[in-house]
């Protein structure tokens, strides 16, 4: 566990020696000298990190804490039966079911009718225009 910490040791002492605009470290200093309760967090899970990686590797009880941290720590996933899932289902169905019905009746598809006269305009496509023949019944 300890060697987990090595590259961010290492990353910390590189950034350390790297050359940061000195606006943006002043910058960040006077943040966490704002907020001292922030920078007392980040020292106290740091040393409690160390401390619980050392004692893991000493004991080999690693496995345990994995395990304490997943059941104490982090939240578990929610259990749904396939009867809520199909419940649930059906609400959501219903809901957007609703919405499009309330949509399309706010539409105008039905409420405004166009009549759309089409006329034969030959000239636009540089033909002359021609009388339309019309049909004579023998």
């Amino acid at each position: 566990m300890i060697r987990a910490f090595v590259p961010w040791l290492w990353l910390l002492a590189a950034s350390a020696d790297a050359q940061v605009e000195p606006s943006k470290l002043d910058q960040a200093l006077e943040f966490m000298n704002g907020n001292p309760y922030l920078g007392w967090g980040i020292a106290i899970f740091a040393v409690l990190a160390m401390a619980t990686a050392a004692i893991a590797n000493l004991t080999g009880n690693l496995d345990k804490i994995i395990e304490f941290i997943k059941k104490h720590l982090l939240p578990g996933k929610a259990k749904i039966t396939d009867e809520q899932r199909q419940q649930l289902l059906k609400q959501l169905n219903n809901v957007v079911l609703k919405e499009v019905s309330d949509h399309l009746n706010k539409s105008l598809h039905h409420r405004i009718q166009m009549d759309l006269e089409c006329k034969l305009q030959m000239q636009r496509v540089g033909r002359p225009n021609t009388p339309q023949q019309s049909k004579s019944s023998s």
